[in-house]
């Protein structure tokens, strides 16, 4: 079972490292949009990938994984 465990864990950890991939780039200059300060959009969509890291379960369950790393952002 612990093996079990692990490679789940390395699959949600493949996931969130390709949503990083094919999201940050879009969304920090979505935040910049908003905040027109290069480093705090990114500081803000780092804070996001916290979220996500720590509601992993809620990201990987929804249809568009980064419109809801948006909406985190944007809050």
């Amino acid at each position: 079972m612990e093996a079990r465990v692990k490679k789940d864990r390395r699959s949600v950890d493949a996931e969130l490292d390709e949503i990083f991939r094919a999201t940050y780039r879009r969304l920090v200059v979505s935040m910049y949009a908003v905040t027109g300060d290069f480093v705090e959009a990114q500081d803000i969509v780092a804070d996001a990938f916290v979220a996500a890291v720590t509601y992993r379960e809620r990201l990987l369950a929804v249809a568009s994984p980064e419109a809801w790393l948006r909406a985190v952002a944007a809050t």
